[in-house]
């Protein structure tokens, strides 16, 4: 199998060392894709296998990436780029699966263990491919999202939930209450019902889906979460001595907590609705986070998640 790490954007430099890291640890075909110049700049700073790391000339970007996967059918792609980028990149370069409507995913990790790995993160989409969604967007959405768990979480049926909100004993969105109508009446999906944004952290199910804009705005309110804790306990611990003796006190916990709760621990979102997996890292992340990024492209391969994603759209 071969994984393209895309090294444009501003951690290019990174993904350079994730790939090279990787390249000694395992087995994988692994291809950087970027301006090659500054690659071999970068390689030259690390130690790789060239028997299992090469480089493809391509300096325009992610869409360059993505037009790449497609030539060499098969495969999987790695990016840092920015999100929008990479949806763009996708809907022009790469091949949507019938009946597919595009949908960036974002994984938040959660108390409950789900599936034969034990997996503390749950999958919210769409969180960016595009704004609004139809009720048929979103019963698409969880397809799509309960046929990605069932794999690389090995949860055999995931529990599905639909983001909405009672107001004034109203219930809504619109295309939430009716999409949500849909998954309850298909047997083929175990659908728990709707919930609130308040929710989405206690974990009662493991694929929540919405529109993009609403999908964007809880994913990017959860990332801060942990931040605002740190600050908020570094900021009290100056008032006072009691305070600095209290933080003392719970800093272990709290940096335990930020971990759990970090996205690195999962590596890349992906975009699903494509021919080939697609695993967008945060455009911040670091080595570590890249090489997860990397191993879990490798597992959508090997688990064959787009050929699950086929086959539930197809059920649909």
């Amino acid at each position: 199998m071969t994984i393209l790490i895309d090294t444009s954007g501003s951690v290019g430099h990174v993904a350079v060392a994730a790939a090279a890291a990787e390249s000694l640890r395992s087995d994988l075909e692994l291809m950087l894709v970027g301006d090659q110049h500054q690659i071999s700049q970068w390689l030259a700073e690390v130690g790789y296998d060239p028997a299992h790391l090469e480089v493809c000339h391509a300096p325009v970007g992610v869409s360059q990436a993505a037009r790449k996967l497609e030539e060499i059918g098969g495969g999987a792609l790695v990016t840092a780029a920015p999100s929008e980028e990479v949806v763009a990149a996708a809907r022009t370069q790469m091949t949507l699966l019938e009946g597919a409507k595009p949908a960036l995913c974002a994984v938040y990790p959660t108390a409950r263990r789900r599936g034969d790995r034990q997996d503390p993160f749950v999958l919210i989409l769409d969180v960016g491919a595009s704004f609004e969604a139809s009720d048929t967007d979103l019963y698409t959405y969880a397809r799509m999202g309960a046929a990605y768990a069932s794999r690389v979480s090995r949860n055999h049926r995931p529990k599905v939930a639909v983001l909405a909100q009672e107001i004034a004993g109203l219930w809504g969105p619109a295309a939430a209450v009716e999409a949500l109508s849909r998954l309850e009446a298909d047997t083929n999906m175990d659908c728990v019902g709707a919930v609130g944004g308040n929710e989405v952290c206690y974990g009662a199910s493991d694929v929540i889906v919405t529109s993009g804009f609403v999908g964007n705005t809880v994913a990017r309110l959860l990332e801060g979460v942990g931040e605002v804790a740190r600050q908020v306990a570094e900021s009290a611990q100056d008032s006072s001595v009691r305070w600095r003796m209290a933080y003392k006190v719970v800093e272990p916990e709290l940096n335990s907590m930020l971990a759990f709760t970090d996205w690195k621990e999962y590596g890349g979102a992906p975009l699903l609705g494509y021919d080939k997996p697609v695993l967008v890292a945060d455009p911040t992340a670091d080595v570590e986070a890249l090489q997860r990024a990397i191993r879990l492209a490798a597992k959508a391969i090997r688990l064959d998640v787009v050929g699950a994603v086929a086959k539930g759209l197809g059920a649909a």
